[in-house]
């Protein structure tokens, strides 16, 4: 018993008929200087019923002349046209991506697919056309318009469609019947049929498999460094800094991220502000209702998510390091996703962990902050001290007879006496250093010439990938 699925109907064949019957569309006749009537064309294949509804109901009905009636005679397998019947050709296509806003076709990528198309099976469509006049004129205007098209054939087209490559093919014509009546024709005989007899070689395929690609999550563009002389270390050209410094990464319709608070939310930049500190800060939402849904991202993906097992990898400012969490859907928004970060690949401190972060000119020891104490450690948002200036400091004791001198970014640390600076920001540029505030459990980056969030931000597309 065959599976319900089984049943398949393209309309292939008929296809091919129409686009024949069209071929003698819209051809006239002359019955004067001034006057031109356009012959009809039929399918000359109608059923019992309507047949004699054309009739009225009367076998005394004359009918109308001139006119034309198509018809398929036959349909015969051609064996002089087979090839490799298990022949699959298989064509990959990358669709360009629609603006979810403006329904607006873009530049970028969209939808990938892979198409695998079967041999298609050879057949002759064996049609004829019969034309319906009353009189020799009339035949001779018609078949002199549409015998000189086939010399020696006429070509069509079934389907504009770009993968379908069976819809070319052409009509020849075989022969032609002049008149249907015997000679001398006969009074009740004023009809006269001219049936001219055509072939066309026609292709019916199987269904096309229609698969939708899976995400390319990386691009590896930068494999191995020509211009390497045979003394390098480097075995047969490949460098691995080149290697991960060079990458292409390609993000499922190039969404941002921010991820802030455990949450995850897509990112187009509508919808969201840029606070003031932009770098100790994120984008703040300002409308749910602006931002994509995940469910734009999954449906990349064909499925989705598996809540908890499911997980998203973020590729940190040194895109070397990854951290990676799961994630289950938002309760009540749809632009967001929860995420629970692996621990294990959160980046380790190399720096000792920090109090606070704090503007000096607003508080100290004693002033808005704990009494000094061994150990205090603080990192500035603002410069503190002037070398010229030698008095000491009240709040903040440097060296003897002088004051504290740090800079925006510097981690100072108190030292039992005296205030010192333990990290110097412009000792560091280019440098990637990892600390923890104590305060608030959130860990900062060092990363060329500011302190941000380790892994709390924005990510932009091609730094983030999602795993099932």
């Amino acid at each position: 018993m065959a599976e319900s699925n089984a049943f398949f109907y393209d309309q292939q064949t008929r296809r091919f008929i129409i686009q024949f019957i069209r071929i003698f569309s819209g051809w006239q006749v002359q019955y004067d200087s001034t006057t031109l009537k356009t012959v009809p064309i039929i399918y000359g294949d109608p059923s019992r019923q309507a047949a004699t509804i054309m009739k009225q109901n009367s076998e005394n009905l004359m009918s109308t002349v001139p006119a034309m009636a198509a018809y398929v005679t036959g349909l015969d397998y051609d064996r002089k046209r087979i090839q490799s019947p298990d022949f699959v050709d298989k064509r990959h296509v990358r669709m360009r991506r629609r603006d979810i806003n403006t329904g607006q076709l873009t530049s970028e990528q969209g939808n990938a697919y892979t198409i695998e198309r079967m041999m298609p099976v050879p057949y002759i469509l064996k049609m004829k056309l019969d034309i319906w006049t009353s009189n020799t004129t009339q035949k001779l205007q018609i078949l002199e318009q549409i015998l000189t098209l086939f010399n020696p054939s006429f070509e069509i087209q079934s389907s504009d469609n770009y993968f379908d490559w069976t819809s070319l093919s052409v009509v020849n014509l075989d022969g032609n019947s002049w008149d249907s009546r015997s000679v001398p024709a006969m009074g009740s005989d004023a009809i006269s049929i001219n049936t001219a007899t055509f072939n066309i070689p026609i292709w019916i395929s199987p269904p096309s498999k229609v698969k939708k690609l899976g995400v390319i999550r990386r691009i590896v563009t930068s494999v191995y460094d020509l211009n390497l002389d045979d003394d390098s270390n480097q075995t047969a050209g490949f460098d691995d800094n080149l290697l991960l410094g060079q990458r292409l990464r390609v993000t499922p319709l190039s969404f941002d991220l921010i991820l802030l608070n455990g949450e995850l939310t897509l990112h187009t930049g509508v919808g969201f502000v840029n606070p003031d500190n932009v770098k100790l800060g994120v984008p703040v939402a300002i409308d749910s209702a602006l931002r994509p849904t995940w469910d734009i991202v999954f449906d990349q993906y064909g499925e989705q998510i598996n809540e908890g097992i499911s997980k998203i990898s973020l590729l940190l400012a040194d895109e070397i390091t990854e951290i990676t969490g799961t994630i289950t859907r938002h309760a009540t928004d749809s632009s967001k996703v929860t995420f629970a970060i692996d621990q294990d690949t959160i980046p380790s401190n190399d720096t000792t962990a920090i109090n606070a972060v704090i503007d000096p000119l607003r508080s100290g020891p004693g002033a808005g902050l704990a009494d000094a104490a061994t150990g205090q450690r603080y990192m500035l948002i603002d410069d503190i001290g002037n070398i010229a200036n030698t008095g000491l400091a009240a709040a903040w004791a440097g060296s003897a007879n002088a004051e504290l001198v740090a800079n925006v970014n510097d981690i100072i640390e108190y030292d039992g006496t005296k205030w010192v600076v333990s990290f110097d920001a412009t000792l560091n540029l280019a440098q990637t250093h990892y600390v923890t505030n104590l305060t608030t459990q959130i860990q900062y980056v060092w990363a060329l010439d500011h302190w941000s969030k380790s892994f709390e931000g924005e990510y932009l597309a091609g730094t983030w990938q999602l795993i099932y």
